[in-house]
């Protein structure tokens, strides 16, 4: 398991005193509080789901032809700048490349609701569920690691998601090391998640809510004729859903047609550098 690599930086959620390794659990050397290692993943979250955990497990069984259509499936209607998605990396562009080219084997890097991905093989996925590909069960607002410990961050289509954002990012600032760098994509003009979504960002609302950090890199993640796509997608998704299957595999197949035209005018370049339309934004910053 990645996380054993990483052990000596592991501190307890509640009190932030070293772990202590024992057969089946990592115990509090200091308030005793004890976290379940369940075939081989430590669980730092109870048992109760929290409502973006939802969201994750719904993402990773959907299949049939909302599956294929949806946003993460083969036939989306929208697509990635510099898009470099391929198997086990979803959501993989040239930034977030870009961004893990920083970084070393020697280096701490934690993707924070990683879902079923793995970036590189040395990043540490962290999740909210046990997905296959997950190395530790925590929430983004309460991680397991000491105090500038981390050499980067990924927070990628996660933000969003949580009841409060703001408290994803002192956590992230407070885990990295100074020196360390974060990586956050959120979207703007995007149809929302099957479950709680909470916020959308402008480039500029995404570098406000990160304003701690130094600014090392900033842009579009999907375009406009993308963020079309998806959202008439999506419109013709909450018709056509709940159709007889012999209407509606010729009315999805159909739809991937418009939005796949739709989405050509990501090809079409703004003259403007004032951008009001796009569907994600990515801010990449350092922490001093």
């Amino acid at each position: 398991m990645n996380w054993e690599r990483w052990q000596e930086f592991l501190t307890c959620t509640s009190c932030r005193s070293n772990l202590l390794r024992e057969d089946d659990a990592l115990r509090c050397s200091s308030c005793a509080a004890t976290y379940l290692i369940v075939n081989g993943v430590p669980h730092f979250l109870n048992s109760v789901r929290s409502g973006y955990a939802d969201v994750y497990h719904a993402r990773s069984v959907r299949t049939g032809l909302r599956g294929l259509f949806s946003p993460s499936g083969f036939f989306s209607a929208a697509t990635f700048v510099d898009d470099r998605q391929q198997a086990g990396q979803q959501n993989f562009h040239g930034a977030l490349d870009r961004f893990l080219k920083n970084f070393s084997t020697h280096d701490l890097v934690v993707d924070v609701g990683s879902g079923s991905r793995r970036l590189t093989r040395d990043i540490l996925n962290v999740d909210v569920e046990a997905f296959p590909a997950v190395d530790m069960v925590a929430g983004g607002d309460a991680l397991p690691f000491a105090s500038g410990a981390v050499s980067g961050v990924v927070l990628q289509s996660v933000v969003e998601l949580a009841p409060n954002p703001r408290s994803f990012i002192d956590e992230i600032w407070r885990v990295l090391k100074s020196g360390g760098l974060f990586f956050i994509e959120a979207p703007f003009v995007f149809p929302r998640h099957n479950g709680p979504d909470n916020y959308r960002w402008t480039q500029e609302g995404l570098a406000s809510l990160c304003c701690g950090f130094v600014k090392v890199e900033s842009g579009i993640s999907i375009e406009s004729g993308s963020a079309l796509g998806a959202a008439v997608f999506a419109f013709g998704d909450e018709r056509f859903c709940k159709w007889p299957p012999i209407l509606r595999g010729p009315a999805y197949a159909s739809l991937w047609m418009v939005c796949s035209l739709v989405r050509q005018l990501d090809r079409w370049p703004a003259a403007s550098d004032r951008r009001s339309l796009y569907g994600a934004a990515y801010f990449v910053g350092g922490k001093s």
